[in-house]
């Protein structure tokens, strides 16, 4: 199959466009051509492309999106990525999708869509890169609690991790500005990974932490926090929790490690074939 993708650009960093690339490079291994061609109407009208694949829902460049592929007729698919920002948009871009794809059972009982529209939730994938350890091993070298986010201090809840840490006197790290492998190894090297942010559709660094063996400590608000079973989530407004988790998860003698075998099922290649799986409807293949 050929399918073009259509995000937001690439002038700001994120994870949409981290799982973006993931996902499209998964779906070439399976033998299909990815274009991300944004709303370029020529570049999808001479591509030959099957269908089209539509990432966010609920911007003005959303709409931009929806208003190109129906332009150029092409059937089209969506990763909602809902935050709720405008249902006028939302809806539209949702009215007319063959599928619509998200992450979670949480995000898809928000969506405003109507009874009866096809909808099919297929969790993000995790890089395969970040299943190093055994989920068992116990770190000899621990640095304590590790942050992630790819906007610097002001993001993800870091000040509040930030500051527990230093009243618990607990060495603590955010990592940003990391290439994959860098992250990897921050991952590896610290016993807790904390994510404190108050919107999260489905953490990838959630995911990450998880498969890379860190004891996770995950808000409430990431939605595809669903899809990991024992998983320790919290109200990321509960700051005094927050603070007793966290001196919890780097003394405790023993862990329940079911989330992060789980979260190392959902590969990108897991990922891709329940893409395929709706495509191939959606083109009646």
């Amino acid at each position: 199959m050929r399918i073009a993708f259509l995000n937001r650009g690439r002038v700001h960093p994120g994870g949409d466009l981290i799982a973006l690339d993931a996902t499209m490079e998964a779906l070439r291994k399976r033998g299909h051509t990815c274009v991300e061609t944004g709303w370029d109407r020529t570049a999808m009208a001479t591509g030959n492309f099957d269908l089209a694949h539509i990432y966010h829902c609920d911007f003005d460049w959303s709409n931009g999106n929806y208003e190109a592929v129906l332009a150029v007729g092409l059937p089209y698919v969506v990763t909602p990525i809902y935050y709720g920002f405008s249902g006028s948009y939302a809806r539209a871009v949702l009215s007319n999708a063959r599928f619509i794809l998200p992450f979670s059972h949480t995000e898809s009982g928000l969506l405003p869509i109507l009874h009866g529209r096809n909808v099919r939730v297929i969790p993000n994938g995790t890089d395969e890169m970040f299943h190093a350890a055994p989920l068992s091993y116990v770190r000899n070298a621990v640095y304590g609690v590790l942050c992630v986010s790819a906007r610097g201090d002001t993001d993800k809840g870091v000040p509040t991790v930030s500051a527990i840490c230093q009243r618990l006197g607990v060495p603590f790290e955010l990592a940003t500005g990391l290439t994959r492998e860098q992250l990897a190894q921050k991952y590896f090297d610290h016993k807790v990974f904390v994510n404190a942010s108050t919107s999260e559709r489905m953490s990838l660094t959630t995911g990450e932490a998880l498969c890379a063996g860190c004891r996770v400590l995950d808000t409430s608000a990431n939605w595809g926090g669903e899809h990991y079973p024992g998983l320790v989530r919290f109200d990321p407004t509960d700051e005094g929790l927050l603070e007793r988790l966290i001196r919890w998860a780097l003394t405790a003698q023993s862990w329940d490690w079911r989330p992060n075998e789980f979260a190392r099922t959902l590969t990108w290649q897991y990922h891709a074939e329940c893409l395929e799986r709706v495509y191939k409807e959606v083109i009646g293949g």
